[in-house]
């Protein structure tokens, strides 16, 4: 089971932050969408998504952004485990 990461850990971690435009996230929400990811190498990345506090590793195409695969981060440890084996390469 997964659980929540905290926004300061992620950013701490070196995510980045890009703004959506989407008004009806935002009218649903009460605040804009943003898109927080990391990526580890040019087909994988992490994705945190902002409402649910939740993370996970995907596997994509670069060219596309399709997404092959999709594995649930199961919590700031297991993040941070992720982060470190792709910094030692």
């Amino acid at each position: 089971m997964q659980q929540q990461i905290n926004y300061c850990d992620i950013m701490a971690l070196g995510f980045t932050a890009e703004d959506g435009h989407d008004q009806v996230f935002f009218d649903e929400h009460g605040y804009p969408y943003t898109i927080f990811t990391k990526m580890l190498t040019p087909t994988i990345m992490l994705d945190w998504d902002q409402t649910t506090r939740l993370c996970e590793l995907l596997v994509i195409e670069p060219e596309c952004g399709h997404i092959f695969d999709r594995i649930p981060i199961k919590d700031l440890t297991h993040l941070k485990n992720h982060i470190d084996a792709f910094a030692q390469r």
